[in-house]
């Protein structure tokens, strides 16, 4: 098995999907430009290295969302973890969920990541991902029924493992996260 960053496309000079340099106002996000501009880090590296920027409480709040925007676009998945930490900045775990939406072609990773999101204390974004969960699992009647739901999810989740789409990609974790207590 190839280690990160092996094979073809391994750093981002020669694979650049998001956050080039110039895309950033110099000196505005000198922790965030740092990581952008090093090509010797492969994707899934980078991305790595701004999750744990997005985790910084002692970053600013502006600088952590770039870290974010920006690592979602090299690694989506490497931001799992951080999508599941219950006291995720409201502004981040937002941007999180209008990112997952958008990953129509990923039906695991959009599972995984409503899921990750119940365990958030923002009673919105636990309701707008029950919703979306619902919705992925097309069992819109178990929205108000968590256990439920989330029984019905990881039952998809497994179905989805064994007879992926055509159009999916191998984008998933193997950890599934609890739901937050009631």
């Amino acid at each position: 098995m190839a280690e990160k960053g092996e094979g073809p496309h391994k750093t981002r000079s020669t694979n650049r999907k998001a956050g080039e340099p110039e895309d950033l106002v110099p000196g505005e996000f000198p922790l965030v430009e740092r990581i952008i501009s090093d090509t010797t880090q492969s994707d899934v590296q980078a991305a790595e290295a701004l999750v744990e920027i997005a985790r910084r409480g002692d970053v600013s709040l502006e600088e952590r969302f770039e870290a974010l925007a920006h690592g979602l676009n090299l690694d989506f998945k490497s931001f799992s973890g951080l999508a599941a930490e219950t006291n995720l900045p409201l502004e981040l775990a937002q941007r999180f969920l209008d990112e997952l939406l958008n990953r129509n072609q990923q039906p695991v990773l959009q599972i995984e990541g409503c899921l990750a999101l119940l365990n958030h204390t923002d009673q919105c974004i636990r309701s707008q991902a029950m919703e979306q969960l619902a919705f992925l699992v097309e069992k819109e009647s178990l929205v108000e029924s968590p256990q439920e739901l989330k029984t019905a999810a990881l039952a998809k989740l497994e179905e989805l493992r064994k007879n992926p789409p055509a159009s999916a990609t191998a984008d998933s974790s193997d950890v599934i996260p609890d739901l937050a207590p009631e």
